[in-house]
């Protein structure tokens, strides 16, 4: 599924940089070749970086 759609950024995209170390949304950005735009995908995002960090504790 599209999450942001400024950018076309999956939500397997999403998980793919966090698992691979992104945790920030900028961050996430990054890894996915974008900058962000109008931000209405930063909580999702947040929200990934949020499950995977306490998934490791």
């Amino acid at each position: 599924m599209i999450i942001c759609l400024c950018n076309s950024i999956s939500d397997k995209a999403i998980n793919v940089a966090v698992n691979n170390g992104a945790n920030t949304p900028s961050l996430v950005y990054k890894s996915c070749g974008a900058k962000p735009q109008c931000g209405s995908c930063t909580e999702y995002i947040k929200h990934e970086i949020y499950q995977v960090q306490t998934a490791e504790k």
